[in-house]
């Protein structure tokens, strides 16, 4: 018999992986620019427009329900990576 996860569980693994994800994509910045950059919170939206946004307010990177759920992880990274720019830029720059 397969073991189901309850949606919950479920995302709160997404949101621990994207929390790696975002510490092992930071390896590519010098030290300087990885000591300035600090974790941010991950959550997870129902957006309709959009993969993901970056909050400078809530220091908060939000990724689509949609996205996490129905597509590769691959894609997920990709939007990961773009919403780390606009945090490195605000936060760096």
């Amino acid at each position: 018999m397969k073991k189901t996860v309850p949606v919950e569980a479920l995302e709160q693994r997404i949101l621990h992986g994207l929390s790696l994800e975002w510490e092992t994509a930071l390896w590519v910045l010098e030290e300087p620019h990885r000591q300035r950059m600090r974790p941010p919170l991950f959550s997870l939206r129902d957006y309709r427009r959009t993969w993901g946004t970056w909050s400078k307010q809530r220091r908060e990177i939000s990724l689509s329900r949609d996205l996490v759920l129905h597509h590769s992880w691959d894609a997920v990274l990709q939007v990961l990576l773009h919403e780390m720019a606009h945090q490195f830029a605000e936060e760096v720059l």
